[in-house]
């Protein structure tokens, strides 16, 4: 369950030169009052689902320089503490990116606490 959760979590942030975000199918992932955490040079930026849709969809917008051959995470392994209804799960990713028309690949964790809701699992919390 927690695997095939994660392969479409990277199916939907991903997107092919010429597609748009999957901004809908990315909000329904997460629980209404879901929070997401940017880590940035050791500063932490909150955000609400929407409030992160509305800024990655300014810098599509107004770098699309960077998505010159779309824009592609996969996860590379992951580890899961399991609890009762709860998992907090690191998933360790590649992303794929362009810059100055230059491809770029970077390597990262996402750490999540996913929650079991209605027998559907969604994010209840990110640190990226």
């Amino acid at each position: 369950m927690i695997e095939s959760f994660l392969n479409h979590f990277y199916k939907v942030i991903s997107f092919e030169k010429g597609e748009e975000f999957k901004a809908e199918e990315f909000r329904q992932m997460f629980l209404e009052k879901a929070s997401l955490l940017e880590e940035n040079e050791q500063q932490y930026e909150r955000q609400t689902v929407a409030q992160y849709i509305k800024q990655f969809q300014n810098i599509y917008e107004a770098y699309p320089e960077l998505f010159l051959e779309g824009f592609h995470e996969h996860q590379i392994s992951y580890e899961v503490i399991e609890t009762e209804n709860s998992y907090l799960v690191a998933s360790r990713y590649e992303k794929r990116y362009t810059r100055d028309g230059e491809p770029i690949i970077e390597y990262g964790t996402n750490n999540f606490i996913l929650v079991l809701v209605e027998e559907k699992l969604k994010i209840a919390s990110v640190l990226w």
